[in-house]
């Protein structure tokens, strides 16, 4: 197989029927064109070609597809997988409100409705986790026993950060070890 250049869609009608994809000429051949505009040839051909493919491709010949393969089998099976991703997606995302739904819930009983706004009640001292602390240690070029104050207060940056997005928050107690 040569270096891949530009096709038309036409010429890639051309390159499926020569592997062996029945594709009819007139109005099946432009409806095929529109589905290949519409959805894109390696999402629908290279994603689900796999279960259509008789002989697989080598360094030097093409794949051949299953005698009787045809090009609305192909985009059938796209189509169902798409239907399936956008069944679970739904899901996902009531599944993902519902797990926040229930953590807020949790946390404004613990802790109050608007304490989610307080630092303190989030994570932000040092990370006790060693690799946590030599990775910020190598990240920064310290030595983990010499700089361990440094590296202390660069840990509970990092934590306070995570909680803090967008905006830094000074960790306390980190002047000590400036």
């Amino acid at each position: 197989m040569g270096k891949k250049e530009f096709k038309t869609y036409r010429q890639l009608l051309t390159i499926l029927r020569n592997r062996g994809v029945s594709i009819k000429k007139g109005s099946v051949g432009s409806r095929t064109i529109k589905s290949l505009e519409k959805e894109n040839y390696y999402n629908v051909i290279n994603g689900y070609k796999k279960i259509f493919i008789d002989i697989p491709a080598t360094s030097t010949s093409e794949e051949k597809y299953k005698a009787g393969s045809t090009f609305d089998e192909i985009h059938a099976l796209y189509s169902f997988d798409r239907e399936l991703r956008h069944i679970y997606l739904k899901y996902l995302l009531k599944i993902e409100n519902n797990f926040k739904t229930v953590v807020a819930h949790l946390f404004s009983e613990k802790y109050g409705h608007d304490n989610y706004l307080k630092l303190e009640n989030f994570y932000s001292i040092a990370s006790m986790d060693k690799s946590t602390l030599n990775r910020i240690a190598k990240q920064k070029r310290l030595d983990i026993n010499k700089d361990r104050a440094k590296i202390d207060c660069l840990s509970a940056e990092e934590n306070v950060a995570n909680v803090m997005v967008n905006w830094r928050y000074p960790a306390r107690n980190c002047k000590a070890a400036q």
